[in-house]
């Protein structure tokens, strides 16, 4: 048997103490595939990934890959069996250089036994090399961007020899230039490392832009499996994920505005991607800033506060324009 799939999950259940976190969960990973991940937080995708890299065990269901069907007791049987993941949290060690990151699980020793560092470099090299990235081995990680140390972590899969790599919310930080560059790596890997990929992201935009297929997860259930996403629009989606079609509802107005502006943004355009964002806080009001998950509410907050970069627009305060550069100057 050759299946078209390198990964199938099915039947999938998991249950923590009053809560069903799975309920027949299907998943399917096509070979040479960048697959979507999707659901509202809570709806399983989590404890999903966590199953795929062993660090959870299924009360119930089966995992097969490459048509073998196997058992997941720790993370390095998934690591065995070519399964890697890149988390929204970082797992390089940032007082590590580059090349000592990705040879970490294999760092060559020389004659004395002792970590031969060229060929630590040499070999991650090659692995960045592949990947075309302009990032020196010898680099410490904490040195990096971001956006550097994300695509160190996919180089360091590779290295790992990784045929199935999770991505789980891989551009919550990092700027629209960083995406693109990511999503050239990704298509890279795909048609020339022979890595398929698992995309989790609450960004539908992105999902659109960068995957084949979809799968959405709703209360531990799928609304849908494998679907391809050409078949489907941003309004279908939205409603395969919370059950409903998505609403815009004008409240009443239960604030009269004053002429006393607190806080103003105007055409504010952040490094993360906000483009031409207007509000206005008067005093005593209280402000409501609404949006899916991945809309870009808390990046917005980091913005205003100076913990992300604001690019252009013009910030306001007491009808002052002003410049925050960091948190403490928010203060």
């Amino acid at each position: 048997m050759n299946s078209e799939y390198c990964l199938e999950i099915n039947n999938s259940n998991k249950t923590f103490p009053g809560v069903k976190a799975l309920d027949n969960a299907n998943f399917k990973l096509k070979k040479g595939s960048i697959h979507a991940l999707v659901g509202e937080n809570g709806a399983g995708k989590s404890t999903l990934i966590k199953i795929l890299t062993g660090v959870y065990k299924p009360d119930s269901g089966e995992i097969i890959i490459n048509d073998e069907k196997i058992n997941l007791n720790s993370p390095n049987d998934a690591i065995l069996k070519g399964i890697s993941v890149v988390h929204q949290e970082r797992n390089l060690i940032g007082r590590f250089s580059v090349g000592e990151n990705l040879m970490l699980n294999n760092l060559p020793k020389n004659s004395l036994n002792l970590i031969d560092y060229n060929e630590v470099f040499k070999q991650s090299k090659k692995w960045l090399d592949i990947l075309d990235l302009d990032i020196n081995p010898e680099t410490i990680v904490s040195d990096l961007t971001v956006a550097k140390m994300q695509l160190c972590e996919i180089a360091k899969a590779l290295s790992m020899e990784s045929k199935i790599l999770l991505l789980d919310e891989p551009t919550s930080s990092i700027s629209p230039q960083d995406v693109n560059n990511l999503f050239k790596l990704l298509k890279k890997i795909v048609s020339e490392e022979g890595v398929s990929v698992v995309f989790v992201s609450h960004k539908l935009e992105e999902v659109f832009q960068i995957c084949d297929y979809v799968t959405v997860l709703r209360d531990g259930k799928n609304a849908c499996e494998s679907e391809k996403i050409e078949t489907l629009d941003r309004k279908q989606l939205v409603k395969l994920m919370i059950g409903r079609e998505e609403q815009v509802v004008k409240s009443k107005k239960l604030f009269e505005n004053n002429n006393n502006k607190i806080l103003e943004l105007e055409n504010i355009n952040t490094y993360l991607g906000h483009k031409s964002i207007n509000l206005s806080l008067y005093k005593g009001e209280i402000l409501g800033l609404y949006g899916l998950v991945g809309a870009g509410r808390t990046e917005l907050a980091k913005s205003i506060v100076g913990i992300e970069k604001i690019i252009s627009g013009n910030l306001k305060l007491n009808s002052k324009s002003i410049k925050i550069n960091s948190a403490k100057e928010a203060l």
